[in-house]
């Protein structure tokens, strides 16, 4: 056991130390930091909230349901037009893609399953 614990660290480690993982944390100071981001992450989360409270209502029509979707997605695409977020947003998506190859493999040689791996 204590060999496995030994390579569980070691990937771990490797991991932490990857490009990847380096650029990942560079970015998120810099959304942490940027102000324009932070304001434009909090509206669009506090928008998202308050339209999925609005969307759980018994009594909403189809309509009122297609412009709740509507002015969600204008939000988010104000959100994905900021450079710092969408920089941030990829960098956190490579991140979880390199830490989920690693589960993938992992994942194969205990149980001899490949997880399909998606394309988003």
């Amino acid at each position: 056991m204590e060999e496995i614990i030994k390579r569980a660290t070691a990937l771990g480690e490797a991991l932490r130390d990857s490009d990847e993982m380096k650029e990942y944390l560079k970015l998120e100071v810099i959304y942490n930091s940027d102000e324009e981001a932070q304001r434009i992450t909090k509206e669009y989360n506090e928008m998202r909230e308050n339209l999925a409270n609005e969307a759980r209502r018994e009594d909403i029509t189809p309509m009122e349901m297609l412009e709740i979707r509507k002015k969600l997605g204008q939000k988010f695409e104000e959100v994905s037009k900021n450079e710092v977020i969408s920089k941030y947003m990829e960098a956190k998506q490579e991140v979880e893609n390199l830490i989920s190859k690693a589960n993938n493999i992992i994942r194969y040689f205990v149980t001899g399953e490949l997880e399909e791996e998606s394309s988003c």
